[in-house]
C-alpha cells in the first residue's frame, strides 16, 4: 500500500510541475519590460484548469483506493484470516502426510526382512563347566549347555524355549527347561501359557542361570526341592507404578506337585516335575513385589493346592507353601563399589497323613522350611590394576549363609547349616569365572564341606 501512495504522490508532483511551468516562464518573461499578451494568458489559464481536472481525478482515484484497502482490512479482521489459516494448515497437513508416506516407503524396504513372523527371532542361551570336590564324595567335572530360542511372530505374541543338554552319571540328558507362549495384553498385563519358570520368590525366575547366580551352588532350599523351578499351566503377570513406587505381580494356575508316599526316607516330600497332574485339582499361586525405592524390592509368594493322587487314601492331602524375598543393590562411593544383598525364605505346610508299606505305619507333622542371606561386593569404582589385564573392579566377593529344616522319619542328614565363601572374576559382563568353598554342617551326619570352581557364560 505504501508503494501505491508513493506512486500517486510522484504523479501529482509531475503534473504540478507541468501546470506551473508556463507561469514560471511568464513570470520570467514579465520580469522584463515586455508584458504578457492576452493569448499567452488564455493558454496559461486553460492549462491550469486542465491541471485542476487531472488533480481532482487523481484525488477521486486515491479515495477509491483507500476505500478498497479499508474494505480488505475489514474482511481480514472479520474472519478471512481464520479461513486463510485453515487453508494453510490443511495444505501443511497434506504436505506432511506426503513426506511421511515417502519415509514409510523407504523404511519398509529396510524393515521388511525383519517383520514379525519372518526372521524376527533371537538365539541365545548359556553354558557352564564346573569342578567340585566335596567331602565324602568323589571329585568330578561337569558340563552343561542350554540354548534359548526367542521368537516374535507378531508385535504382541512372544515364544520362548530353552532346552538343556548335560551329563548325569554315565548318561547324557536332554531336557525341556521351559517352553512358553506369551501375549502382551497391554502395558500392565501379559498372559502366558506353557511350561514356565515359577514366579515363587525370585531365584528360579530371575537369577538361577549359572552366569547370573553369584555362587557356583544354588541355595539348599531349592536344591532340596522345597519349591520346583517350573510350573505347567497358565499365568498372568505385569506391573504398574503407584506414585513414586512400583508394584509387580504374577498369578498362576498349574499342575500341582505330587505327594511322595511309597518310600520311608522321602515320605511326605513334594515332587514338582508333575507334567501329567495326579488329580483334578490344580494348584494356584502368585507373587507380589513392591519397590519402595528403585534399589530395593520386597516380595511375598504363595502356592496352594491338592497334592494327593486321585482315588487313593491320600486324595484329600493339601499343601500350602509361602515365602518372602528381599533384594537390594546399590553402588556406594564410601566403599568404592557395588553392594548386592539378597534374602529369601520358604515355609512348606502339608497335611498330615498315615504312611504304610513294608514298614510300620507312621505319621508326622509335615512341615519343612529354609532360608538364606547372601551378600556380594564388587569394587566397581576402584582403579587398581594387576598388570595390563586384571582389574580389581572386575572381582566380586560373595558370602552366603543358609539353613534347611526337614521333618519326618527320613530327616537324618536333612537339616543343614551352610556357609559359603566365593570369589568371582568377570571377564566380561556375561562371562564369569568362580571359585569358592562351603562349610556344610549336617545334623546327625557327616559334614559336606566342599571346594568348587565354575566357568559360565550367557547370551
Amino acid at each position: 500500500m505504501t508503494n501505491i501512495y508513493y506512486s500517486r504522490a510522484v504523479t501529482l508532483a509531475v503534473l504540478a510541475a507541468i501546470a506551473f511551468a508556463p507561469l514560471a516562464v511568464a513570470q520570467q518573461e514579465s520580469s522584463g519590460d515586455e508584458p504578457l499578451t492576452r493569448r499567452e494568458f488564455s493558454k496559461f489559464l486553460e492549462e491550469y484548469r486542465q491541471f485542476q481536472a487531472d488533480y481532482g481525478k487523481l484525488r477521486q482515484e486515491n479515495e477509491q483506493l483507500r476505500a478498497e484497502v479499508a474494505e480488505l482490512k475489514d474482511g481480514v479482521d472479520s474472519g478471512s484470516r481464520e479461513d486463510w489459516k485453515a487453508d494453510f494448515e490443511a495444505f501443511a497437513a497434506q504436505e506432511r502426510e506426503s513426506i511421511l508416506d515417502e519415509v514409510r516407503e523407504e523404511l519398509r524396504d529396510i524393515t521388511d526382512p525383519l517383520l514379525p513372523g519372518k526372521t524376527n527371532f533371537v538365539l541365545g542361551g548359556a553354558g557352564v563347566v564346573t569342578f567340585q570336590d566335596r567331602q565324602n564324595v568323589d571329585s568330578t567335572f561337569g558340563v552343561g549347555i542350554a540354548p534359548t530360542l526367542l521368537w516374535k511372530p507378531t508385535d504382541r505374541l512372544l515364544l520362548e524355549v530353552e532346552i538343556a543338554f548335560g551329563l548325569t552319571g554315565d548318561d547324557t540328558f536332554v531336557e525341556l527347561d521351559y517352553a512358553q507362549v506369551s501375549y502382551l495384553l497391554n502395558d500392565y498385563m501379559t498372559i502366558t501359557g506353557g511350561k514356565f519358570l515359577t514366579p515363587f520368590n525370585t531365584f528360579w525366575e530371575r537369577w538361577h542361570p549359572s552366569w547370573i547366580n553369584k555362587s557356583a551352588t544354588i541355595p539348599l532350599m531349592y536344591e532340596r526341592g522345597l519349591v520346583g523351578p517350573t510350573g505347567l499351566g497358565v499365568q498372568v503377570r505385569g506391573g504398574f507404578p503407584i506414585g513414586e513406587t512400583k508394584l509387580n505381580y504374577a498369578a498362576y494356575y498349574v499342575n500341582g506337585p505330587d505327594f511322595e508316599n511309597t518310600s520311608f526316607g522321602t515320605a511326605g516330600n513334594l515332587g514338582f516335575e508333575n507334567f501329567r497332574d495326579n488329580n483334578n485339582d490344580k494348584s494356584f499361586g502368585g507373587r507380589v513385589g513392591f519397590l519402595p525405592i528403585p534399589e530395593l524390592e520386597l516380595g511375598y509368594s504363595f502356592l496352594t493346592g491338592r497334592v494327593g493322587d486321585s482315588g487313593s487314601r491320600f486324595s484329600g492331602v493339601d499343601t500350602f507353601i509361602h515365602g518372602i524375598d528381599l533384594s537390594y543393590a546399590r553402588e556406594f562411593e564410601a566403599i568404592k563399589g557395588r553392594l548386592d544383598l539378597r534374602a529369601e525364605a520358604i515355609w512348606v505346610d502339608t497335611d498330615r497323613a498315615i504312611f504304610t508299606g513294608p514298614f510300620d505305619p507312621f505319621t508326622f507333622d509335615n512341615k519343612r522350611s529354609g532360608w538364606f542371606v547372601q551378600t556380594a561386593y564388587r569394587p566397581t569404582l576402584s582403579d587398581f590394576r594387576l598388570g595390563d589385564s586384571i582389574e580389581l573392579k572386575n572381582t566380586e566377593f560373595v558370602l552366603r549363609y543358609e539353613q534347611l529344616r526337614e521333618s519326618g522319619p527320613g530327616t537324618r542328614g536333612a537339616d543343614h547349616s551352610r556357609l559359603t565363601f566365593g570369589i568371582n572374576y568377570w571377564i566380561r559382563p556375561n562371562i564369569v569365572w568362580k571359585a569358592g568353598y562351603s562349610h556344610d554342617n549336617v545334623s546327625g551326619d557327616k559334614d559336606e564341606n566342599g571346594f568348587f570352581m565354575q566357568f559360565a557364560f550367557g547370551l
